[in-house]
């Protein structure tokens, strides 16, 4: 949470899950927990969002991995599934992330799936940079 204005409240983050929960009923996606295979526990959280930025709204893969943990390819892992069914399955056109330009773990899990620096801006009054890629749109299969 280094890269966040402080940690939430109680009513803040009960508000969070009612937004989560609202971005599943309206548009099927939102953040995923990330649990370890062998036995269960909690890494962290994962997923697709709609970001209003710039005046424009987005889908944004998000990924946060305990601090403990971190440093094991979970974020990458995790924003590649993200990235790969906001593409595959869901037929979006284009992704960003929305980073801390301190946060320079978070540029490299951005990079190590294909999301290129685009700008900074400001978001929610803080500086941040969008990392982003645009899909290729599907052509007409031969013989078809």
């Amino acid at each position: 949470m280094r890269h966040y204005p402080r940690p939430k409240t109680r009513d803040e983050a009960l508000g969070w899950i009612r937004w989560s929960q609202h971005g599943y009923h309206e548009h099927g996606h939102g953040l995923w927990l990330v649990a370890l295979r062998s036995n269960g526990a909690f890494v962290g959280n994962c997923g697709l969002t709609l970001q209003e930025v710039d005046g424009a709204v987005h889908t944004e893969v998000g990924y946060l991995v305990r601090t403990g943990l971190q440093g094991n390819g979970y974020a990458t892992e995790a924003a590649a599934a993200c990235r790969d069914h906001a593409r595959d399955i869901l037929g979006l056109e284009r992704l960003i992330a929305i980073i801390h330009p301190d946060n320079v773990p978070s540029q490299r899990v951005a990079a190590k799936i294909d999301l290129t620096f685009e700008r900074e801006t400001t978001y929610r009054d803080r500086p941040a940079q969008i990392h982003a890629t645009t899909f290729p749109v599907p052509g007409p299969t031969p013989g078809s």
